[in-house]
């Protein structure tokens, strides 16, 4: 019985452990390429917007500073915190698996 344990501790635990972080950095990836799409699609229609027809210095201004406050949301709010969650959410995964781990070591 033990040995089955110290094989599961030394083999499976690990792969374990090594599938849930790669699925969690897939899905941060693909979140992060939402923000980064987001804010391309703004940048896009910002130089559409500026281009469509002549603009005075103090019209493009105020375009620009519309858009500029579209940016700042995504980026650095929306995208910061996510990027803080992430860090939370990892934590709590390697502190959940440190737990379950040394449930399992007092139990051999």
């Amino acid at each position: 019985m033990k040995a089955k344990m110290k094989l599961w501790l030394y083999r499976e635990h690990p792969r374990s452990i090594k599938i849930r972080l790669n699925n969690f950095k897939d899905y941060v990836l693909e979140i992060e390429s939402k923000f980064e799409s987001d804010i391309d699609r703004l940048s896009k229609k910002l130089d559409d917007e500026l281009k469509r027809k002549p603009h005075g210095p103090e019209t493009k201004r105020y375009i620009v500073e519309s858009y500029a406050e579209d940016f700042h949301i995504i980026d650095r709010i929306f995208l910061t915190t996510f990027r803080y969650s992430v860090l939370v959410s990892v934590y709590s995964m390697l502190e959940s698996e440190m737990n379950s781990l040394c449930r399992y070591l007092k139990n051999i």
